[in-house]
């Protein structure tokens, strides 16, 4: 199916939010588009990109359900009348004013939530006197609450006609302002219909439960900071533990290896020792032997001497 945007200044809706939220005349023009199986939603887009997507006469542009801007005004069922939604307001913030913009104090934003039933109404008569006459300057129709405190979101709201008065926030962007707030985190939203007296009551209980709640998570995070300074001192004996047990693993291994060296040395002399005696055996047998034989021959030799000392003297000798 083609799809094309078109300026929400040709289609009759842009009059009463014109009128209501004073905005620049050009702006429905050239930035609030509207597209064509979806007229129920305004766009609001950036000067670019609509520039490109009102001069598409073939419907050449091929373009995705989102990523085109924000969708800053919803049409009621019957298609009436056009609120700012809460993207929207986020978007058009800087060009809206009074007293469709309208200020309040953090105090009256958390008895907007606190007040809040579960179709995201208020009865606005539980509100402060200056809030309510904001509420009624502004009159039936959107409008907007902005609390002055950085951080905290701006919220859209429709003004009834009588007391009530709905936000037109998700469950998602009730949770993140009741955050914001420092309000009961796990609450969310529930139904109120007590009076005033009983929701003041109940409002005293929630601060009282969220003292002790606030209470209790300090002391968990104090036992989680000692659970985890023992748990780390733990680690550290643990370490200085094993290497103990490592250096004495090693100075064991090291011993081990100098008496292994000790014993292989001693056993290396000793068999030297062996081999020189045996050596040392072996020459003396050798010599013995040579001897042996030497002594024999030798003999006679000395008897022959021994005769011949003993003959008488040559007569000539005696002559």
């Amino acid at each position: 199916a083609k799809v094309w945007y078109s300026p929400f200044e040709q289609h009759s809706g842009w009059i009463a939010v014109k009128k209501r939220y004073s905005l620049p005349a050009g702006l429905a023009a050239s930035q609030l588009l509207v597209r064509n199986d979806c007229a129920n939603v305004v766009y609001y887009i950036n000067e670019a990109l609509a520039s490109l997507l009102l001069h598409d006469p073939s419907f050449a542009l091929k373009h995705a359900n989102s990523g085109l801007g924000v969708p800053a005004f919803q049409a009621t069922q019957s298609g009436e009348e056009y609120h700012l939604t809460q993207a929207g307001l986020h978007a058009l913030l800087p060009l809206l004013s009074a007293p469709v913009l309208i200020r309040c104090t953090i105090a009256d934003m958390r008895q907007v939530l606190e007040g809040l039933n579960k179709d995201r109404h208020l009865d606005r008569t539980v509100l402060s006197a200056k809030l309510q006459r904001s509420l009624d300057e502004a009159g039936p129709g959107g409008a907007a609450l902005v609390p002055g405190q950085h951080g905290v979101d701006s919220v859209a709201v429709v003004v009834k006609k009588r007391k009530w008065v709905r936000l037109l926030l998700a469950e998602t962007e009730v949770f993140r302002l009741r955050q914001q707030l420092g309000m009961d985190e796990g609450a969310g939203v529930e139904m109120q219909t007590e009076p005033k007296a009983a929701q003041t009551g109940a409002g005293q209980e929630c601060r009282q439960q969220k003292s002790e709640r606030s209470l209790l998570a300090r002391k968990g995070k104090k036992r989680k900071m000692d659970g985890d300074r023992a748990a780390v001192v733990q680690d550290q004996q643990d370490d200085n533990e094993s290497g103990a047990r490592k250096q004495s693993t090693s100075r064991k291994k090291r011993r081990r290896r100098r008496e292994g060296k000790e014993v292989a040395t001693l056993a290396q002399r000793q068999q030297d020792n062996d081999e020189d005696g045996e050596r040392k055996r072996s020459l003396a047998k050798k010599k013995r032997r040579r001897q042996g034989k030497d002594i024999p021959a030798l003999q006679p030799q000395e008897q022959n001497t021994a005769e011949a000392s003993e003959e008488p003297p040559h007569a000539g000798q005696a002559l």
